[in-house]
């Protein structure tokens, strides 16, 4: 019967110890995506940053170019104020655009960077598992028959 107490106490420890390698591989493999998504995040943000400034370089074009046409005296006093007005306002949408993407990015770095941690500490709740499972298994067998020391 001492046998069969032995083997369900191994057995139970190295089924802790291996539930939390199990835990550690699929939280590093989650943190992973989760950095992988993060690149792309700043990837994507730096790709609408560009867009929006192209976009808006072409916007500042038409401007400038209707404003010559319309011959009001060149680029001064309020067509002056609608070019700088619509350059500044391009600027902040472009530089919006990065700090959203950048945000994104920071979250799902840090969001890998929790789960990565939740990992680690799965590991070490299995390895405290085994242990549990091991000194509760050992205070077990001395009920089973085992010599008693003397009074």
């Amino acid at each position: 019967m001492e046998t069969i107490g032995i083997i369900t106490t191994i057995v139970s420890a190295a089924s802790s110890i291996i539930g939390g390698f199990a835990a550690q591989s699929q939280a590093d493999a989650q943190a992973g995506a989760l950095r992988q998504q993060a690149k792309t995040e700043a990837q994507i943000a730096n790709a609408e940053e560009e867009r929006i400034r192209r976009a808006n370089r072409a916007d500042l074009g038409r401007q400038r170019a209707a404003i010559a046409q319309a011959g009001t005296g060149g680029f001064s006093g309020s067509a002056l104020d609608v070019i700088r007005d619509s350059t500044v306002n391009a600027e902040l949408d472009a530089l919006a655009a990065r700090f959203r993407g950048q945000s994104r990015s920071h979250a799902l770095r840090t969001q890998a960077a929790f789960t990565e941690q939740e990992g680690k500490n799965a590991l070490f709740g299995g390895f405290i598992g085994a242990g549990t499972s091991l000194l509760s298994g050992a205070s077990g067998f001395g009920n089973f028959g085992g010599t008693k020391p003397p009074p």
